[in-house]
C-alpha cells in the first residue's frame, strides 16, 4: 500500500487478511516469486520478503524512488523513477548484476522472452532492452564503478532522447567507468567508456577506405 507503508497478504479464496508486514515508507511495486515478494520503496531499498512469514530475507539498495518491480529473464528488474537507471538484480542473492542507463522517467515494465519492456512515464516513450546482452564484470563502489564487458551506453545531451548512441543500439564490448550514485545535491553523474565496434571493410581514411574494429570513445555528463 503506496499511503501506509504495508504489505497485505490474503487469502486468494475467501479475502481475508492472512498477514500484514508494515515499513516505515512508502512502498509501491511488488512482485511475487516461489521463493520470495520482492517490493520496492521510494528510498531506494528493494526487500525480498518470506511469503510466508512476511520476514525480510534480504535488502538490496538501487537507486533513488525506486517504482518498479517486475521477474524475468533469470533476473529482478527494478524501475527508478529519478535514478536514470534500469537495474537487474541476481533473484537468489539480491547481487546488483547490472544497470542500464534509461533516462529519468522509468516506471512500468513487462518481460516478453528475451526483452524487457520500460515504459517512461514523463515523455511517454516505450523502450525495449534486450536481457541476453549484458554481460561484464563489475568491480568498485557507488561513485566510482568499473565495467568491463557488454554493458549499454547512452551518449547524448538529453536525458529523454538519444543523438549519438542509445540503449536500443546494438550492444558493444567496452570499458566504462560511471557512478551509480549522483554527486552532490545537482545530483552530478558521469560515464566514460571505450568500445569496439564491428569489423568493418568500409571504414573512411584519408583518401580512401580501409578495414578494421573502429573504437568508439565517450564522455557523458548529466544532472
Amino acid at each position: 500500500d503506496l499511503s501506509d507503508g504495508r504489505v497485505t497478504k490474503l487469502s486468494a479464496r475467501t479475502g481475508k487478511i492472512l498477514l500484514r508486514r508494515s515499513f516505515a515508507e512508502s512502498h509501491e511495486g511488488l512482485v511475487v516469486q516461489p521463493d520470495g515478494i520482492w517490493v520496492t520503496s521510494e528510498g531506494g531499498v528493494i526487500h525480498k520478503l518470506d511469503p510466508k512469514t512476511g520476514r525480510t530475507l534480504l535488502t538490496v539498495r538501487v537507486g533513488d524512488d525506486a517504482d518498479y518491480v517486475t521477474a524475468g529473464g533469470g533476473s529482478i528488474w527494478v524501475s527508478c523513477y529519478l535514478d536514470e537507471r534500469l537495474w537487474r538484480l541476481d533473484p537468489a542473492t539480491g547481487k546488483v548484476l547490472q544497470t542500464i542507463p534509461v533516462g529519468v522517467g522509468g516506471q512500468g515494465m513487462a518481460v516478453d522472452g528475451d526483452s524487457v519492456w520500460l515504459a517512461n512515464y514523463d515523455t511517454g516513450h516505450l523502450l525495449r532492452v534486450d536481457v541476453t546482452t549484458g554481460s561484464m564484470l563489475s568491480a568498485g563502489f557507488d561513485f566510482a564503478q568499473l565495467d568491463i564487458g557488454y554493458r549499454d551506453h547512452w551518449l547524448s545531451p538529453f536525458t529523454d532522447s538519444a543523438m549519438i548512441i542509445s540503449t536500443e543500439a546494438r550492444t558493444l564490448p567496452s570499458i566504462t567507468l560511471s557512478n551509480y550514485r549522483p554527486f552532490t545535491r545537482l545530483g552530478l553523474r558521469y560515464e566514460k567508456f571505450l568500445a569496439e565496434m564491428e569489423h568493418s571493410d568500409a571504414i573512411r581514411f584519408q583518401n580512401g577506405f580501409t578495414s578494421g574494429k573502429p573504437r568508439l570513445a565517450g564522455l557523458h555528463l548529466s544532472i
